[in-house]
């Protein structure tokens, strides 16, 4: 870090206990499923590696982007390359703040600061898992803890030392920043046991760590995040901030009634935002939702210990918060992947604790929350989400957008086409030459399937270039086609692939152009479909047929698109041929045209139809089917 960041330590308050205990039992929130028996092969502890904390951190600008495990000096393994390239290529572009500060500035920073990587790491494999609700998400989610427990050990050694967090202060509140997020990702609600917010904790404690320097240096990374709030608090006049007060005055009597109209006089100035936007002006959604998000570090401390006694009247105001962040959410399409399901959930976990003595104060939560839920289900929120990094990138990423999988995997078809920026003159060495670009994205492609996962596959194949030796290649073309499991890992991959075009198009300086292709879709089975067609199968005594594949198939699909629309049962069977012989094979070709395959086409084909008999005249069947 320059030596015109450094800032003198005496004097400064030392972080609070409280939140520096709240540092190390966090990790106790997410347990560590399925490593508890295990080793952490390929994983560093560096808490017994780690070096006495510096007072300050010089970072290496000549790091590669891309880090291998030769440069991270083999505490982390490949599976930690894959995140730490997801969290660049796609994660970065849903935090708070500058995706460039996330995917450059902090990536150094994390060289020289394990916590900061470990919760890099961290944030990149709960996105992956949010991607991919398969059950191969729970491998993301084991990572996830990992990278959690082992960046909070190191955390909360280094934040021992006050010089060397406020010589530190960018790697400390970024790492604030992703437990931030972290927690945001997994909220908890138990009335049964009093405890801190994870959020609550973690935003508190960024904003103690500024208030201690003196607010964050000049310079600083998230110097817009960690200044004061935009406006001051104000008494509550009109719309729900007055209909908090009213509630106060009428239904919270007492020695903690200063504390509750401090904090409605803070909130209310986000609950205006949110609901007129007469004092912010046509505010973008996305301010709106860093404002929100900023209001929590600065609300009374003391509103704090209600929240943890699961006050009443202190739940009713949190709710009112939540509802104000769903109000920006709904209006936007993708993104704040980590904040959209948490005011969903606290609003329905309050309501239903505070029960219907609080129902009438509820009733704006409850009803902001109502059209939430009408304008972004789930689902839509996944496919809009999607679609957004198509419009931005010029991609057809519309590969995976539901929420269950079949055995096939999703295709996205990329074709490159790589022009000349202009005419040249033939037998001149020094040209810039298309078909060298095309050459050269192939090769950058060949060195990115050393960084693939094993079910994935990468098919190109260059359709024009030039024809004779000793000429000029003016205009390429290829075609790419891209296959994974889940919606997170292609899109990673996906991106990465656009990021190996446009580097060999910059390399060559052509101009590289990547038209919108269409993609099959993933299979969604329906589960009693399936289970009908085995059984109409095996009644029909032919050899055994089970309901589903337990093999993931490598191909894709049209019929996918048509599963995401109607109910749908994709069936494998075989015909007599040799087992070496695969589809596409000229063997398989020559078998299909027999009449023992012909005879067993019509089988299938009678299955089917008796199962879509079932599924008209069965009544009960139909509604299983529905459900």
């Amino acid at each position: 870090m320059d030596k015109s960041r450094r800032r003198a330590t005496k004097g400064r308050s030392k972080l609070g206990k409280e939140w520096q205990r709240n540092i190390s039992t966090f990790a106790s929130t997410f347990p560590l499923k399925g490593l508890s028996h295990t080793s952490n092969k390929g994983y560093s502890d560096h808490t017994a590696i780690e070096k006495p904390p510096q007072d300050t951190t010089v970072v290496p600008y000549s790091l590669s982007f891309i880090p291998t495990e030769t440069s991270l000096e083999n505490n982390f393994s490949t599976k930690d390359t894959h995140l730490l390239t997801h969290f660049i290529a796609l994660t970065t572009s849903n935090l708070i703040g500058s995706p460039r500060v996330w995917s450059h500035e902090c990536i150094q920073l994390s060289f020289t600061n394990p916590f900061l990587m470990h919760a890099i790491l961290m944030t990149g494999a709960a996105h992956l898992a949010r991607l991919d609700p398969r059950e191969s998400s729970a491998h993301y989610t084991v990572l996830s803890a990992h990278h959690s427990q082992q960046a909070l050990r190191c955390f909360g050694k280094a934040i021992g030392n006050t010089t060397f967090v406020y010589n530190n202060l960018d790697a400390v509140i970024a790492t604030s920043l992703l437990f931030t997020i972290h927690a945001c990702n997994s909220p908890t609600f138990d009335p049964t046991s009093d405890g801190l917010d994870g959020l609550l904790s973690h935003t508190s404690g960024m904003f103690e760590i500024c208030r201690g320097a003196g607010g964050p240096p000049p310079g600083c990374l998230f110097e817009s995040i960690c200044t004061p709030k935009l406006l001051p608090s104000t008494t509550p006049t009109t719309g729900p901030a007055s209909d908090l007060a009213y509630m106060i005055r009428n239904c919270a009597l007492g020695a903690n009634q200063r504390i509750y109209n401090a904090t409605i006089e803070s909130l209310t100035p986000v609950l205006d935002a949110v609901t007129s936007r007469s004092r912010l002006g046509n505010t973008s959604p996305h301010l709106l939702l860093v404002y929100c998000f900023r209001w929590l570090a600065f609300f009374p401390l003391e509103f704090t210990a209600l929240l943890k006694s699961h006050d009443p009247a202190a739940l009713v105001i949190i709710a009112y918060y939540y509802a104000a962040v769903l109000v920006p959410l709904a209006n936007i399409k993708g993104g704040w992947w980590w904040m959209r399901e948490r005011p969903v959930f606290l609003i329905s976990r309050i309501s239903a604790f505070l029960g219907p003595e609080w129902e009438h104060w509820m009733s704006w939560p409850g009803e902001i929350l109502a059209k939430y839920n009408e304008a972004v289900v789930q689902s839509a929120v996944e496919l809009n989400d999607c679609a957004a990094e198509v419009d931005e990138m010029g991609l057809g990423i519309l590969s995976e957008a539901r929420l269950h999988r079949g055995p096939q995997h999703a295709r996205e078809g990329l074709r490159t086409e790589r022009p000349n920026r202009r005419d040249w003159v033939r037998d001149h060495p020094n040209v810039i030459n298309a078909y060298d670009a095309a050459i050269a994205a192939y090769n950058n492609i060949s060195f990115l399937r050393q960084q693939t996962l094993s079910e994935e596959r990468i098919h190109g194949v260059i359709l024009e270039g030039p024809t004779l030796p000793n000429t000029i290649g003016l205009y390429t073309k290829s075609v790419w086609i891209a296959r994974s499991l889940s919606k997170g890992t292609l899109l990673s991959l996906s991106k990465c692939m656009v990021a190996c075009f446009e580097a060999a198009a910059w390399l060559m300086d052509v101009l590289s152009r990547l038209p919108k292709e269409t993609c099959n879709l993933d299979q969604v089975f329906t589960e009693p479909l399936c289970q009908r067609y085995a059984g109409n199968a095996n009644s029909m005594g032919t050899e055994k047929v089970n309901p589903f594949s337990t093999k993931a198939e490598t191909g894709s699909t049209d019929f996918g698109n048509i599963t995401y629309e109607y109910p749908g049962v994709h069936a494998y069977y075989a015909i007599d041929c040799s087992p070496d012989i695969i589809i596409h094979h000229q063997g398989f070709t020559e078998a299909s045209g027999t009449d023992e395959a012909f005879n067993r086409v019509v089988q299938v084909r009678t299955i089917v139809a008796l199962t879509a008999w079932d599924l008209l005249t069965d009544d009960a069947f139909f509604e299983v089917k529905k459900e």
